[in-house]
């Protein structure tokens, strides 16, 4: 089985860039390849409940936690090397203040599931949307993906809500496809392939 990290190796976003640690900006926003030092200034956003209503993953319980997870995160690559970790901080041009975090998993089929918070304080600004937006289009035109995926909880408007902004189409929905915080949880699966992707941008 070929590697990850060998299949990835030639690609670049720019010259003596690895298109892994790419910086990726939009009007509003700066999207930092994600790092350890990331942990000390996002723990206590990300230790609000509220971002964690719809999925089955609790808050860090401390600063160790989230730097320990950071570390393993900034390798970039599983641990079988049979997928890509890309995270991003993101952070406003205005003010230097992030405002959540970005999540792709690339497959050695060039498919890629996306994952995403937005802190409480800065959500319903269009900050996801757009964000998400170039993800993908950098996901597309730099790592050779085919269709990205997400699945999201059905209680959970805000976040279907993106995605089917940017263009996703539901394809799937599993009852009871978790249990967690007391409850099941359902969820719906969207997916953007790339085709579908350049022609919704040839009509933008």
């Amino acid at each position: 089985m070929m590697l990850a990290s060998e299949w990835f190796m030639p690609l670049k976003i720019a010259p003596q860039t690895n298109v892994l640690e790419a910086h990726l900006e939009t009007d509003r926003l700066t999207l930092e390849p994600l790092l350890p030092d990331h942990a000390s200034i996002l723990l206590a956003d990300l230790q609000d409940h509220r971002l964690y209503q719809y999925i089955p993953q609790d808050p860090p319980k401390n600063l160790q936690v989230l730097s320990d997870r950071f570390k393993t995160l900034r390798k970039r690559f599983s641990p079988k090397g049979d997928q890509v970790w890309l995270n991003w901080a993101v952070r406003l041009k205005a003010n230097a203040q992030y405002v959540g975090l970005l999540q792709a998993t690339v497959n050695q089929d060039h498919s890629s599931s996306i994952a995403y918070f937005i802190f409480s304080a800065w959500q319903q600004r269009g900050y996801c949307k757009e964000s998400l937006r170039h993800v993908i289009s950098f996901l597309f035109e730099h790592l050779e993906v085919t269709s990205v995926l997400a699945e999201i909880d059905t209680r959970n408007c805000l976040s279907i809500n993106v995605v089917q902004g940017l263009g996703f189409e539901k394809v799937g929905f599993k009852a009871d496809a978790d249990f967690f915080k007391g409850g099941s949880s359902s969820e719906y699966r969207y997916c953007l392939k790339r085709n579908r992707w350049n022609s919704l941008c040839q009509i933008d």
